[in-house]
């Protein structure tokens, strides 16, 4: 019986089941690192949608607060907060500057560099809630249009 020899042929392909590893281990980074990036842009957008929710909340906070007091021109009145009307009995003029104090606190606690403005009579409202989305440093001066041009505005009419 005669033996048959067979090739020893391991020697040419030593080291290619290592390329074919890297080779998979850079695919699956790129993979993991686009990941990474959409978690991040999905991270922003949240966080954007999330301040843009509380601006619509303040403007219709505003706007019920007018609501309950439709005696006073909301915007002739300067906010303050003497006397404090939950403590204490108020005019209609005295609950208008306190709402107006209350809301800019909100606004300001909740929005970076947030500041809200009202315009137009009791007969119709228009509230303008302006922030730094950017988180930039810059701070809201108008909001129609929006100054300065890096700001974020949210805008809402209403009749009290």
């Amino acid at each position: 019986m005669k033996m048959i020899k067979i090739k020893n042929r391991s020697k040419f392909h030593k080291g290619f089941s290592l390329i074919e590893v890297m080779v998979a281990l850079t695919i699956f980074s790129i993979g993991l690192l686009g990941l990474a990036g959409l978690q991040q842009v999905g991270l922003v957008q949240n966080a954007t949608a999330m301040q843009r929710t509380l601006a619509m909340n303040h403007a219709y906070d505003i706007l019920d607060r007018m609501r309950n007091n439709r005696i006073t021109n909301y915007t002739s009145i300067a906010a303050s907060s003497a006397p404090n009307c939950v403590t204490a009995a108020c005019s209609p003029d005295e609950l208008a500057a306190y709402d107006k104090y209350e809301w800019s606190l909100a606004i300001a606690d909740d929005l970076p560099n947030g500041i809200g403005f009202i315009t137009g009579d009791p007969s119709g409202y228009e509230v303008h809630i302006g922030w730094d989305e950017n988180r930039k440093g810059a701070t809201p001066t108008s909001c129609s249009p929006p100054t300065p041009s890096t700001i974020k505005c949210v805008s809402v009419e209403g009749i009290p």
